[in-house]
């Protein structure tokens, strides 16, 4: 098996700009382009391979015909491939939301939760993020602030620069705000709840599960989550059950190592590089098989190693 280079998706939100294509290049012909789905098999917006033999399939295509062998002995028991990657650009603020934990979202919907992380690829000035809340809450307190779309200033408002990373548990209420770049590795799944038409500012209609959320929602007031920018040429951003996530950076030279627990994905988010012969710039995604062994880059770039 192959370094499989892959071409993303891409998604119009209304609260999108245009520096995934301005900025990196991206062949994108949606205006806005809010996100590039850079790792993906989910049908809703998946990448197909570039290079090689498998070049012009999709990705569920790609796993179908090599077999599970490239994803490694930590996916021995996965139904689905199991993390989803994005690039989000953030012109307007998002939705506040919150996913349930991933026992309620097996029991209730079907389905596994949404851990996950976000890294600051650029931020305008005076950005945040909103994360848990400013004061414990009890049931009681949180279903009247959702009645009476007061919810908004409760949200602890927290600081973001270039180079921060954020974890986010399943059951924290949380929404990035505008002037954002961002990286995001999830677990693939769709499941949250949205509490848009619980705020003072929407015009939204949607519905809110309210006792659904009251059941798993975290109403503690959270420790700050962030993980800040440091000069180390790899730094540990998340480690949970469902992923790892470390920032590499590379001057002049440099490798990564696939052994046969887990495939990685290698997504640039600063610079430019060559892996293994492959020409990769800021935004792209690489694929690299469980086994692989030693992945040599040269160049100067930052980048993002993902695995299981």
């Amino acid at each position: 098996m192959y370094i499989m280079k892959l071409r993303p998706s891409y998604k119009d939100y209304i609260w999108g700009g245009n520096r995934l294509v301005d900025n990196f290049g991206m062949k994108s012909k949606l205006s806005p382009t809010a996100e590039a789905w850079v790792l993906s098999s989910d049908s809703d917006g998946e990448c197909y391979i570039e290079n090689g033999q498998f070049a012009g399939f999709s990705f569920s295509e790609m796993l179908k015909k090599a077999g599970k062998k490239v994803l490694g002995s930590d996916c021995a028991n996965i139904k689905t491939f199991p993390i989803l990657i994005k690039l989000i650009d953030t012109k307007q603020s998002l939705s506040v939301q919150v996913h349930p934990t991933d026992a309620y979202a097996l029991k209730h919907e079907n389905q596994v939760s949404n851990n996950k992380m976000w890294y600051i690829i650029d931020s305008a000035k005076n950005s945040y993020i909103h994360y848990g809340f400013k004061e414990k809450f009890s049931k009681h307190e949180l279903n009247e602030r959702i009645q009476n779309k007061s919810l908004t200033e409760t949200l602890n408002k927290i600081k973001v620069k270039k180079g921060d990373s954020i974890f986010i548990k399943s059951g924290t209420v949380h929404s990035l705000g505008p002037g954002l770049l961002v990286a995001e590795i999830q677990q693939n799944s769709n499941c949250a709840y949205n509490f848009s038409d619980c705020t003072a500012e929407s015009n939204s209609n949607e519905q809110l599960q309210t006792d659904k959320v009251l059941d798993f929602c975290e109403l503690d007031t959270p420790k700050n989550p962030i993980v800040h920018k440091s000069t180390k040429k790899r730094l540990h951003l998340a480690n949970c059950d469902h992923f790892i996530t470390d920032r590499v950076k590379i001057e002049g030279n440099g490798f990564v190592v696939s052994d046969n627990s887990s495939f990685l994905n290698l997504l640039i988010i600063e610079g430019s590089c060559t892996i293994n012969g492959i020409d990769a710039k800021c935004g792209d995604s690489l694929f690299v098989p469980a086994g692989f062994g030693r992945v040599n880059i040269t160049g100067d770039c930052t980048l993002l190693e993902s695995r299981i």
